[in-house]
């Protein structure tokens, strides 16, 4: 194969031999300026290669692949044409377009030089394009804070007990206050199967402990691997973990459970998503009683509502069921939640978010020390704002207030949550 471009035919016109004079000489800005005064020989094939060439040169990339299609079109056999489109692709960016034309070229015999070029554009090609670039993130973060009711106990101070009548509550079943502390280290690695395929795994491990009251310090280890596929214009996530809780340093909880989501645009500022997932609840011996099975099901979309803070707007509805499998009625229950997040971006380093959630759980079963079927309102409200202090670290800011509305006063409470964190990203 020759890697030529002849000019047979009859002579052409001036300005097409000053054009390919001018790029054959690197002046790729004079060629262009020279192309771009000269539009109307758009079509003619060497026109159209050699102003392709100085436009992609010259960073107006994008001119240069539509005339270098044209050459394509009316010559499909031309091969250096098709090395030039292929680059312009990769320099404004559609790595995938890029990749099948250079991965074309490279199923023929070509020079050894041209070959080689060919083969680092790949490289670079996988490199750079997200859907092939193998991500890593690394975080380690720690911090402080205030919780006002650690042990989640109701403000009343005496309980109505229908075969024992009202009981006053001692100190220890009553809100306790406490200062906290928090540590957190996790680790994640994406990277390609395909194109279109992408793997997740990840760890993380989570510690609160409590000054005032150490017997509710609380950790988790959590492990997840996953699959991403893109198909056209839907995202599907298929991924399964493990989570280990532990209070007041044993064993309380382990969960384990499949999550399959998918997602899609509706146009440029608003996506739909839906999720399904399933958990096994397992807790130690103590607790076995309320072992589950946990189904649940969650719509939701989010919106780019623009604005000089760049809002975005996110709404998920969620319907659940946590199955006792231990035949305990009163620990099984239905549970229907709405939640809606805002994010804004005001500048600069700045970011922040606010949210708000509610979630009504009814109970199968009658609670055997009150006697009555249980019904909960959760509500809760959640702010944070963060600051990029350096490109690794950030320091962040929270407060939460949960309220949860029982129509048995034994499980109604509240809660304020408010911390600081520090927070180091190796990416």
């Amino acid at each position: 194969m020759a890697l030529s471009l002849a000019l047979a035919g009859p002579a052409r016109a001036a300005v097409v031999d000053d054009l390919k004079s001018l790029v054959e000489q690197g002046r790729f800005a004079e060629a262009f300026d020279l192309g771009m005064h000269n539009q109307n020989l758009a079509g003619d094939p060497i026109y159209d290669y050699f102003f392709g060439v100085a436009a992609i040169d010259s960073g107006r990339a994008s001119l240069g692949v539509l005339a270098l299609e044209r050459v394509l079109l009316d010559n499909p056999g031309n091969d250096l044409a098709r090395l030039e489109l292929a680059r312009g692709y990769f320099v404004v960016g559609d790595y995938e377009r890029a990749r099948e034309e250079f991965q074309f070229m490279r199923g023929k015999q070509l020079p050894a030089a041209v070959q080689g070029s060919v083969d680092r554009y790949l490289n670079a090609i996988r490199a750079a394009d997200p859907r092939f670039r193998i991500v890593r993130r690394t975080f380690f973060e720690y911090g402080g804070g205030y919780n006002s009711n650690v042990n989640s106990a109701t403000s009343a101070s005496t309980v109505e007990i229908p075969t024992i009548g009202p009981i006053t509550l001692d100190q220890s079943s009553r809100p306790s206050a406490s200062v906290l502390s928090h540590l957190a280290l996790g680790t994640q690695l994406q990277g390609p199967i395909t194109s279109e395929t992408k793997y997740l795994v990840g760890l993380e491990a989570n510690y609160r402990g409590y000054a005032q009251r150490d017997t509710f310090d609380q950790g988790s280890l959590t492990a997840l691997g996953g699959l991403d596929f893109t198909l056209g214009d839907n995202n599907l996530k298929t991924s399964g973990y493990f989570s280990s809780a532990l209070l007041d340093g044993g064993r309380f909880r382990d969960t384990t459970g499949v999550v399959l989501d998918w997602s899609r645009p509706l146009d440029k500022e608003t996506q739909v998503r839906a999720a399904l997932s399933y958990s096994l609840l397992r807790y130690a011996k103590a607790n076995a009683g309320r072992d589950a099975n946990l189904p649940s099901l969650s719509l939701g979309f989010n919106r780019y509502l623009g604005t000089p803070w760049k809002v975005v707007l996110d709404v998920d509805f969620n319907i659940a069921e946590e199955a006792n499998i231990r035949h305990r009625d009163d620990f099984q229950r239905d549970i229907l939640g709405v939640r809606s997040d805002v994010r804004f971006y005001p500048g600069g380093r700045w970011l922040g978010n606010a949210g708000a959630g509610l979630s009504v759980s009814k109970y199968a079963g009658i609670d055997p020390l009150l006697l009555e079927r249980r019904r909960d309102t959760l509500f809760s409200l959640d702010a944070g704002v963060q600051y990029q202090l350096t490109p690794g670290w950030s320091a962040r800011g929270e407060i939460a207030y949960l309220r949860n509305q029982s129509n048995l006063d034994l499980y109604s409470y509240s809660s304020v949550l408010s911390m600081v964190k520090m927070r180091y990203e190796w990416k």
